[in-house]
């Protein structure tokens, strides 16, 4: 699909996965109304997940599952919007790369 993350053409409760890599990082793109168009197009109980790509430095080196603090400057704002609407969080850390992966709350 192309199109913008801020306006999903698609009906309300159409999808049980929305997956997102390196949306969040484009210009243009608002968190928040993305966040809010990927909860309207999820079914009740749907999983999203979301890459963010974030600058390598020494203090992320920690690859493999993370908890909500060790994520990084980049994630942690996506993370804020995401908690408002989805639960059972996880994060995930892969090189330059960190998921947050949730579940839709009825």
């Amino acid at each position: 699909f192309v199109g913008s993350a801020n306006c999903l053409l698609f009906q309300k409760n159409q999808f049980d996965a929305y997956i997102s890599l390196r949306t969040f990082s484009v210009a243009g793109v608002l968190i928040d109304q993305a966040i809010k168009e990927a909860y309207k197009v999820l079914k009740p109980y749907g999983k999203i997940i979301i890459s963010i790509p974030f600058s390598l430095n020494k203090s992320y080196k920690k690859v493999g599952f993370i908890t909500k603090k060790e994520l990084s400057f980049e994630s942690r704002k996506v993370n804020e919007e995401i908690a408002k609407r989805f639960n059972n969080l996880k994060y995930y850390r892969i090189k330059s790369e960190e998921f947050i992966i949730g579940r839709k709350i009825k």
